[in-house]
């Protein structure tokens, strides 16, 4: 059995970052890609399409798309108890690697019934309810 911090880090792997220069602007960065996962993993339908949509605000490091490609492929290779445990581990995941001030994701299944699952987390001392304020959430 594998110890949860050792499979923290291997799923983290592919969360590879980059500096960005520090431009004293808050941006929002959005990253939307798909996954499949198998049929009925994660409340899936049989052809597993998952929508993901990924934005936060960057503090001073930002995840370059292949990325994110990487690791939904590695996510997708997991079985989840339900869209609301992958993206619990999602949020978790890139909290610890980006360091945002604000991190979301969004989890839709791609065939009916809707199902769309959305998460996020924030740094306790930041807060720029402006800016939240403005993004819409569908």
């Amino acid at each position: 059995m594998t110890h949860p911090l050792d499979d923290a880090r291997f799923r983290r792997a592919p969360l590879a970052t980059r500096a960005i220069p520090g431009t004293g602007l808050e941006t929002v960065v959005t990253l939307q890609d798909e996954m499949t996962l198998a049929a009925g993993a994660g409340g899936a339908a049989s052809d597993g399409g998952i929508a993901v949509t990924v934005r936060y605000i960057p503090d001073h490091q930002a995840l370059p798309p292949a990325g994110l490609r990487a690791y939904l492929d590695l996510l997708a290779s997991r079985e989840w108890d339900g869209l609301e445990a992958l993206v619990a581990v999602m949020v978790g995941d890139l909290d610890s690697e980006i360091l945002p001030y604000w991190v979301q994701v969004r989890l839709e299944r791609r065939t009916a019934p809707l199902y769309r699952v959305v998460a996020e987390r924030r740094r306790p001392d930041w807060d720029n309810r402006l800016l939240l304020a403005r993004l819409l959430i569908d």
